[in-house]
């Protein structure tokens, strides 16, 4: 009888201990901290930016980071690049005097291009954002059109050998029942003289919800940032084009990469869980894994409200420490 009175005292100790545990809390910072690590982690292992989206309802956390969908280097006859579907080509043909190896050549004439159906392969979703480089070489000065990624997003090349990028945004209707519309295309373009005839140049547009930037050679050329609102991308719905149209571009393409922003999967805090309102929206990290300085101010917290009112912070340092 005594032994069965002190077991049952030791057991009854112990499971009011546990009960004093408070597993939600730990389990609501964890959530959070592996989130921001997986980003993180995500922008140092692709030497890209990352970020995480933060749910309308304040318990979800997405991760997101660029992904590569497709290359083309122009080697063989078949310009084999993303996915197996054949090209369309109109004028178009190999050089050998490309970047590096063989190059698109698209010679004087009327819509000389290149087409690629990327439109019919649903992994082309750039509504989140997305990153477009090509090295191209100019033989003929005139207003032109590069690229064109189905209709949504591409570069062009002015006649004062400026290069401008321009992406279609995504405007939602004030009516609810109606439809969302493409929206005006924005642009940001180079200064004139930018482009040189003759000689190669290492263009890349990128888009990552609010920055737009055009980078000539490795070097910021033109941008535009919005903080506070955050733009979907218009859907690819046409083939990717390379020239075409009326004044079709007379010159050298090579090395074209095409990447979007991914979202990976979502951590969802515990019931009774939510992030605070002085949280943003998003939480941006650059390529290096440091916090985006160009979105955040300097390091901050994330903090988690308990339905009763108590909070836990998670600490987001400048070089990117979780802690």
């Amino acid at each position: 009888m005594l032994v069965l009175v002190l077991v049952g005292l030791v057991m009854g100790a112990g499971l009011g201990a546990f009960a004093g545990l408070d597993l939600s809390r730990a389990q609501a910072t964890d959530i959070v901290r592996g989130a921001l690590r997986t980003a993180r982690g995500g922008a140092v292992a692709r030497r890209g930016p990352a970020r995480v989206r933060i749910g309308q309802d304040r318990r979800t956390l997405v991760p997101l980071g660029l992904t590569v969908l497709g290359t083309w280097h122009f080697e063989t006859a078949d310009l084999t690049g993303a996915g197996s579907s054949p090209a369309s080509v109109a004028g178009a043909r190999l050089t050998e005097h490309g970047y590096l190896g063989n190059a698109l050549e698209l010679p004087a004439g009327t819509d000389v291009h290149a087409s690629f159906p990327v439109h019919t392969d649903p992994a082309f979703d750039f509504a989140d954002g997305f990153s477009l480089e090509c090295t191209i070489a100019a033989d003929k000065t005139g207003s032109a059109h590069v690229v064109s990624v189905g209709g949504s997003f591409g570069l062009y090349v002015r006649a004062s050998g400026a290069v401008r990028a321009w992406f279609v945004p995504v405007v939602d209707p004030a009516d609810f029942h109606a439809s969302p519309r493409p929206g005006d295309p924005l642009t940001v373009e180079s200064r004139p003289g930018a482009l040189r005839p003759g000689a190669w140049t290492r263009a890349r547009a990128t888009y990552d919800g609010r920055r737009f930037a055009l980078f000539l050679d490795g070097v910021l050329a033109a941008e535009l940032f919005e903080p506070e609102e955050s733009r979907k991308v218009w859907p690819v719905d046409e083939p990717l084009v390379i020239g075409g149209g009326k004044r079709s571009f007379v010159g050298r393409v090579d090395r074209l990469v095409l990447s979007a922003w991914v979202a990976g999967d979502a951590w969802e805090l515990p019931e009774g869980t939510q992030l605070a309102a002085s949280v943003p929206d998003e939480i941006a990290f650059d390529a290096s894994g440091f916090i985006d300085r160009r979105v955040h101010e300097g390091p901050f917290a994330i903090t988690v409200v308990f339905d009763d009112g108590r909070e836990e912070a998670v600490a987001l340092g400048a070089w990117g420490t979780i802690e």
